[in-house]
């Protein structure tokens, strides 16, 4: 007589991808909500949302940006477009992780050089010492010498040419060389220090939240908000008086 084994069934490798019909949900949202998405490729949307689903990013708050480089890109290239990850999403999958501190300092034109032989008199540098205090903790209670993560970012005059043009950075309104330059160095140190949550087996096994529960809930959201609310019932008792409300 063959006996049947029961097991919990285990989340399928394709799970931490999404449904596809969230996916496409997303996907739709991101082209009219995200500044760059309108014209950019149908496989950078995709890549975007997919990469949003997947590490619990917010693209509509700055986590994922999506823009050219050229003045007229095409739409049907991918090649021509970019899609950054950006420090705000690096900075909550740090404090996910663990606390930290960071210290910024200016770099001197002979570090800059060091680093692009090339360089401009008007390009910026920043350095970023980052001390994540859970290994720092951990060195001392071991008696090893801590060691931060140390990362420089640079704010270029001469960033990439077309032609026989030469063409920086960009500078957001709000912000400098400088300060462009000190994000890139806390960015590029976040990347080293830590990385962006993945729903491992561990993940799926201890933690409370779950990508397929998660992506359910979002579904049957949706067909809430699709139907008419019902009324709900109030207890009473047999004489009608409401037994709680």
């Amino acid at each position: 007589m063959n006996e049947t084994i029961m097991t919990d069934a285990k989340y399928q490798p394709t799970a931490i991808y999404g449904h596809d019909e969230h996916i496409a949900g997303l996907v739709r949202r991101m082209r009219f909500m995200i500044p760059g998405a309108q014209d950019a490729p149908a496989a950078i949307i995709w890549k975007a949302a997919q990469i949003a689903h997947m590490h619990r990013l917010d693209p509509f708050s700055g986590d994922i940006q999506i823009y050219s480089i050229y003045k007229n890109p095409p739409p049907d290239d991918p090649s021509k477009w970019i899609l950054n990850i950006g420090i705000s999403a690096w900075r909550r999958a740090a404090q996910r992780q663990a606390k930290y501190s960071a210290i910024f300092r200016p770099l001197t034109p002979e570090e800059i050089k060091a680093i692009h032989p090339n360089h401009h008199p008007a390009d910026v540098g920043s350095e970023c010492t980052l001390y994540r205090l859970d290994v720092a903790r951990e060195c001392h209670a071991l008696g090893i010498t801590y060691m931060p993560t140390v990362a420089m970012g640079i704010w270029r005059k001469h960033a990439y040419q077309t032609g026989h043009e030469w063409h920086a950075d960009q500078i957001p309104n709000t912000e400098t060389p400088a300060s462009v330059a000190t994000r890139r160095a806390e960015k590029k140190a976040l990347k080293i220090a830590f990385s962006l949550d993945y729903p491992d087996d561990q993940n799926f096994d201890t933690q409370q939240w779950s990508v397929v529960e998660a992506t359910e809930r979002q579904l049957a959201q949706e067909e809430r908000l699709r139907a008419t609310p019902a009324k709900p019932e109030i207890p009473r008792s047999e004489n009608g008086d409401i037994l709680w409300a």
